[in-house]
């Protein structure tokens, strides 16, 4: 099994089993963006990461990733995807979300 097969056989389990990994933003019947968001626990590369250790003992959902099409920048999508990631956190009764944002170079 390739690593990109067995990345898609996790991310169908975490769905099958309830979790979902992150939520889908639409414009109409587009997908326009995708946003990770999660229990900090549910993800094992922060447990490793030596630069984004847990800051504190807290339950935190953590959002570490989004994605927006490049044709599809500069509308808002990104900041409507986090509104919803943390909208959704507080509604399984996260108290506590944090976020990674990194500026990449020009």
């Amino acid at each position: 099994m390739t690593r990109a097969q067995a990345n898609r056989a996790a991310l169908k389990a975490l769905v099958d089993a309830g979790h979902p990994p992150g939520l889908i933003g639409y414009h109409g019947q587009v997908p326009v963006g995708w946003v990770s968001v999660g229990p900090r626990t549910e993800y094992a590369k922060l447990k490793r990461s030596p630069v984004m250790k847990a800051v504190d003992d807290q339950p935190v959902w953590s959002v570490i990733c989004s994605v927006v099409p490049a044709e599809h920048r500069g509308q808002g999508v990104a900041r409507t995807l986090l509104q919803g990631a943390i909208a959704y956190a507080k509604k399984q009764g996260a108290t506590l979300v944090e976020a990674y944002p990194v500026d990449k170079p020009a």
